[in-house]
């Protein structure tokens, strides 16, 4: 089983400094940080959410009426 080691830290360049001493005993690949947002951050927004638009569905409606279309084709020819 891995072990999983974990810090709580108040700053990026705080964890950042501890990664480098980590390194010299545990291989960099096997370091990961990461952020956690507070409590109720993710609400930010009326209607929910911390951002105005997902930044990965910037195609998603061309997608979305492309699969429509091509589902719509293959049912008519069958």
């Amino acid at each position: 089983m891995e072990q999983i080691i974990a810090g709580k830290f108040d700053s990026i360049a705080k964890a950042d400094s501890i990664a480098v001493l980590l390194n010299q005993y545990i291989d960099a690949k096997d370091i990961c940080i990461f952020y956690n947002s507070p409590p109720g951050q993710h609400g930010v927004l009326p209607i929910g959410g911390d951002e105005n638009i997902d930044p990965n569905s910037e195609f998603a409606h061309q997608y979305a009426i492309a699969t429509g279309a091509t589902a719509g084709v293959a049912a008519g020819a069958i």
